[in-house]
């Protein structure tokens, strides 16, 4: 801050003293400066300066003694309120750019870190309805890719061995079809698939050991059984996950997650894959923070048709969030001073006045404005700090809080 203040300082050779004409001798009876500040009130003259050379002070008017222009006029409310003249060549040549404040479109993009994850809804596990022994294994590691109804193992169980044998009883004794139909259903809610059925009919003579079959083309992602483990009714031998489609799992910042929602479309890019993009949509918003992350977490349902996305890859999430139109300035526009925000507004006569804002969201380098500008309005968008620098010496007070910060 300080270096900034030297920087507007320097823009001046000389300056005479606060108090002193610019255009008049030093020896100025006394009574006249009395005169002159006898009246001063919040609307009065607080000194005289020149908008070339800031660091001109005068208490009458007169001319500036380093380049002769017009001494300009400083009221007392402009000082309060940390008003600086600075005229528009000495804007340029320091860098300092006006603005103008707009309604325009604003999108809201949010970034997220995200991890792919499986999609709950596309995970099957493959346990027997009753108790038996597994006799062959046929997906032996996991990780195995299987199709819908492949034979994973097979299970001896005495409980379908006795069922079979009754369905072929009946066949041989030529019952009626609502007999066959119903020794045919028992087998099926012991969990013997309509495909196995028909081949016990046509072979007429009982499996052994039962087929269990994949419910879903996809890979073996949990294997908890060798050859001759015992299993009972409801042990789960398989765990098979589609990975046709997958979440992706994005968690966003508590002041993201509200802006969120369902169906809205997010563009996925993989970590280790540079240049590849897909797009994916919300399903779900968790109803709740990740304690551990302090995060919201969304999930978001991608297609995944050649297997590009694997579980357990990270991922950046980009959700892009209408806003309308809103009022905006660039954000280099806004000055942060404690909690407050301000900007510095071009007025009449080469004033740039700080006035105090309530932004909003930021995007693309504009930052909405809630209140305390309009459309039309000039403000100062690049070499603020070194307005700001000159306004904290002239003491606004109740903005900069009087000190160094």
């Amino acid at each position: 801050m300080r270096t900034a203040i030297l920087i507007i300082a320097s823009l001046s050779i000389a300056s005479p003293a606060l108090g002193q004409p610019a255009s008049q001798p030093a020896s100025q009876p006394a009574h006249d400066h009395a005169e002159h500040t006898a009246h001063a009130g919040h609307d009065a003259v607080a000194h005289y300066t020149c908008p070339m050379h800031p660091s001109v002070k005068s208490a009458t008017p007169g001319k500036c003694p380093i380049c002769g222009m017009p001494l300009v006029a400083v009221k007392q409310s402009e000082l309060e309120s940390g008003t600086v003249v600075i005229d528009s060549a000495t804007r340029k040549n320091v860098g300092i750019r006006i603005g103008t404040v707009e309604r325009k479109p604003m999108t809201r993009k949010i970034r997220a870190y995200a991890q792919v994850e499986y999609d709950d809804a596309k995970l099957f596990d493959v346990a027997p309805r009753v108790h038996g022994w597994v006799v062959a294994l046929a997906a032996k590691v996991s990780g195995q890719r299987v199709v819908r109804g492949q034979v994973l193992c097979t299970l001896y169980s005495p409980d379908v061995y006795a069922a079979e044998l009754q369905l072929l009883d009946v066949l041989a004794r030529g019952a009626d079809r609502r007999s066959l139909a119903t020794f045919e259903r028992k087998l099926e809610l012991l969990g013997v698939a309509k495909r196995d059925i028909e081949a016990l009919r046509k072979r007429r003579t009982p499996h052994e050991a039962i087929p269990i079959r994949a419910p879903v083309t996809g890979y073996v992602i949990d294997k908890n059984v060798v050859e001759g483990t015992h299993a009972d009714a409801g042990t789960r031998l398989f765990r098979v996950a589609s990975l046709d489609e997958v979440w992706v799992e994005a968690k966003l910042f508590e002041k993201d997650a509200s802006l969120v929602a369902v169906d809205q479309e997010v563009t996925v890019e993989l970590a280790q894959i540079s240049g590849h993009a897909a797009k994916g949509r919300v399903v779900q918003v968790l109803p709740y923070l990740d304690r551990s992350a302090r995060a919201v977490v969304a999930r978001i349902a991608l297609d995944n048709p050649d297997g590009l996305y694997k579980p357990g890859m990270y991922a950046d999430a980009t959700i892009e969030v209408p806003l309308g139109e809103v009022l905006s300035v660039p954000e280099d526009a806004v000055l942060y001073a404690g909690r407050t925000r301000l900007v510095f507004v071009a007025k009449d006569g080469d004033r740039l006045t700080p006035v105090e804002v309530e932004v909003g969201h930021r995007s693309d380098g504009f930052i909405e404005v809630r209140s305390g500008l309009e459309a039309g309005d000039r403000v100062v968008v690049s070499g603020n700090f070194l307005v700001a620098a000159e306004s904290r010496l002239k003491s606004a007070a109740r903005y900069w809080g009087g000190g160094d910060d």
